[in-house]
């Protein structure tokens, strides 16, 4: 599965941490709460995560600049 970039955010409190906050889409005029993930170095999909995190900031850098 891979989740379209605009259903998350990735944030990095420090090195060893991310936190991956996943955005609920509303179902039947119901807003639900985002769910919420952690992954810390080591953990599996820590990898994963950590390369979508750099793509993510880099989106977020060019958007910057062509403002």
């Amino acid at each position: 599965m891979n989740p379209d970039p605009e259903s998350y955010v990735i944030e990095r409190p420090n090195r060893a941490v991310l936190v991956v906050r996943m955005r609920s889409k509303p179902r039947g005029g119901v807003q639900l709460p985002d769910a919420s993930f952690t992954f810390r170095y080591g953990d599996p999909q820590y990898d994963l995560w950590e390369r979508r995190y750099w793509e993510q900031r880099q989106r977020r850098d060019a958007e910057s600049a062509a403002r």
